[in-house]
């Protein structure tokens, strides 16, 4: 093991494009098989619940979710094997596929395509964000995976709330059609990528040892933890809020990210992670304070804040990552960055929740924001460079 710094490079190293013909397709894909993903996971979570009530909603939604994170796990060897672009392929038509029978009458059935899915899904992402950083010039690595974070996330603040509303007006078999028609044409985006986007090493599918990306996974995973509490708990931790605001809130939480991701992929590139890094979980800090207050301002200031520390800390932790490993490790670096984030939404709710319970809102709130300032001060270690493999 070796410790190296952090390249940073010059505005003369950053002219490499990022829109191109690749890139833009790569963003295609995303954008058309993330709409296809959230436009169902809202409207299976209520399908599920006239199946089975909200206990079944709950359980439609972990199976899906572990389900992905199995897939994530799983991803490297399988591209190992079928390479990066075949396994994309591969992941986006078996996800397709499934959506077809995404609305059964049977609530096992039901589960069981949550997991098919779920699978589905995490082979793609891990292909798709392996694929985005050999596409993306050295130089511009953050900038150029900030389109692919974007074209990520717009679909979760437009499509979301759109399936419930498709399935309660054209019906489950709709539904089902619409979000197949989109993974159609994700796959079909995928022709316009390079038929050879090998991995360095085929003989090398592992993934990085934890101790060397803790740093960055740990602050990605606190960022999604804050935003995932919010999303689950917000109308309960928030009852002076009004259902607008509420929804506003989200509103604010989404489009913050988006905005961040791409706002700060630039500096990223041109002056390493750490600051970045540092000022994210800072602001996640923050933000869990003003989630703590019983204020409906300090609500949507809180949202606002913990959308944005998780758009920064997106595009500055990918990049840390990636640098922390080798460079026949990549994918699995993709991998346990994936497994980050989702892990971190899922446990966000459940354990803030369950926090909650015992201490009541606020208090959990703000012991989330000294969680997330312990963290930080980890994160900004004086000798935290970067260790490679």
């Amino acid at each position: 093991m070796a410790a190296t710094a952090v390249t940073i490079h010059s505005d003369k190293d950053a002219a490499g494009p990022i829109f191109t013909a690749s890139m833009l397709g790569m963003a295609g894909v995303m954008f058309s098989a993330m709409s296809s993903f959230y436009l169902l996971l809202s409207a299976i979570a209520a399908h599920a619940a006239s199946l089975g009530g909200a206990g079944a909603a709950g359980h439609a939604t972990g199976a899906l979710m572990a389900a992905t994170i199995g897939g994530e796990i799983a991803a490297p060897r399988i591209i190992a094997a079928c390479g990066r672009k075949g396994s994309l392929v591969l992941a986006v038509g078996v996800f397709g596929t499934a959506c077809l029978m995404a609305f059964p009458s049977s609530l096992a059935l039901l589960l069981l395509n949550c997991l098919v899915r779920g699978f589905a899904l995490g082979v793609l992402l891990v292909a798709a964000s392996g694929i985005s950083a050999k596409l993306a010039p050295p130089s511009r690595r953050a900038e150029a995976m900030s389109l692919y974070g974007v074209a990520s996330a717009v679909p979760a603040i437009l499509a979301v709330p759109l399936g419930p509303w498709v399935l309660s007006h054209l019906g489950p078999s709709m539904t089902a059609l619409g979000g197949s028609g989109l993974a159609v044409i994700a796959l079909g985006a995928t022709a316009v990528l390079p038929v050879d986007v090998r991995r360095d090493d085929n003989r090398d599918h592992r993934m990085p040892p934890w101790r060397v990306v803790a740093i960055p996974a740990t602050s990605l995973a606190c960022g999604a933890i804050l935003v995932g509490a919010a999303v689950a708990i917000l109308p309960l931790a928030h009852p002076e809020a009004s259902n607008g605001a509420i929804m506003l809130g989200l509103l604010f939480q989404g489009a913050g990210a988006a905005f961040t991701r791409w706002a700060s992929a630039r500096q990223v590139d041109r002056h390493g992670p750490k600051a970045p890094t540092g000022a994210g979980l800072a602001s996640c800090a923050l933000a869990a304070v003003c989630l703590a207050l019983p204020s409906q301002e300090a609500m949507l200031t809180g949202m606002l804040l913990s959308g944005m520390a998780f758009g920064v800390l997106q595009s500055a932790t990918f990049a840390d990552v990636l640098s922390r490993a080798a460079p026949s490790q990549g994918d699995g670096a993709g991998a346990l960055w994936n497994v980050a984030y989702d892990a971190g939404l899922g446990v966000g709710g459940l354990a803030v929740a369950a926090l909650a319970t015992s201490v009541g809102f606020s208090a959990a709130f703000a012991a989330t924001a000294v969680l997330f300032a312990l963290v930080t001060l980890f994160a900004l270690k004086p000798d935290g460079g970067i260790t490679q493999c």
